[in-house]
């Protein structure tokens, strides 16, 4: 389960949607590297399907993949809705972006992929691979996106 991957980098499950999770770092606590630890806990959840995916195979079973997307930015987060139906989440273009980037690994060969602005904020401790620059829906330029992996300079991602 990456429930427990979530909770040690510091975010939370705000919900799920069908076979996808939304999950939200740097609030309702401020948290100085919410990028860093979002995509910390999208390499090893995405290393976690992997290896299970491989387990499953060799035992003639049948494994399952994991799509990423990650992103950065503002959002409005609090309690939305009305006054008879609301919950606490996050919503806005930021939101909107990373529900975008999460049906593109499939597209590039790849399990996890960023936005701009989460790779901006992390390329000091992961490698990147730039993917290429995507149209997105409500936005007149192309944001470029990219592709995390552990970089062995910066030592293994915490447990």
């Amino acid at each position: 389960c990456a429930l427990p991957i979530f909770e040690a980098t510091g975010g939370y499950v705000d919900k799920f949607i069908g076979d996808a999770v939304m999950a939200v770092w740097g609030a309702p606590v401020a948290l100085d590297d919410h990028a860093g630890q979002a995509v910390t806990a999208a390499i090893r959840i995405s290393d976690r399907i992997a290896a299970e995916h491989a387990r499953a195979t060799a035992a003639g079973e049948h494994g399952f993949a994991v799509k990423i997307g990650v992103n950065s930015g503002d959002a409005v987060v609090g309690n939305v809705g009305s006054e008879k139906r609301f919950n606490y989440t996050a919503v806005g273009e930021a939101v909107n972006i990373a529900a975008r980037l999460e049906g593109l690994p499939g597209v590039y060969d790849c399990r996890v992929i960023l936005g701009e602005t989460t790779a901006d904020r992390v390329r000091d401790r992961f490698s990147l691979r730039e993917l290429d620059s995507v149209a997105v829906k409500g936005k007149a330029e192309p944001l470029t996106i990219f592709e995390p992996f552990t970089n062995p300079a910066a030592g293994s991602i915490p447990e």
